[in-house]
């Protein structure tokens, strides 16, 4: 039973369809934000090893992402409002 109420938790939060295509941008830009920062978090812990190389190239990327999906939900956010 409580495997079950988990397994909806998951579903609810991965929900990327909104009601309208704002909410579902939203949704998107929100799970890429997370996502990156994860890999964030891995590429940087990673790095801590192999200084040089792809973990260096997945900081930048995974930065550069981040940085875009954050100025897309504040543009979104004052589209909203407007």
């Amino acid at each position: 039973m409580k495997l079950k109420s988990a397994q909806d938790m998951l579903k609810g939060l991965l929900k990327i369809k909104g009601k309208d295509k704002f909410e579902t941008a939203e949704n998107i830009f929100i799970l890429m934000l997370l996502t990156c920062s994860v890999l964030l978090s891995l590429f940087i812990g990673i790095a801590g090893v192999i200084p040089r190389g792809l973990p260096v190239v997945g900081i930048m990327i995974s930065s550069f992402f981040i940085f875009i999906s954050i100025i897309s939900l504040v543009i979104l956010w004052i589209i909203r409002e407007v």
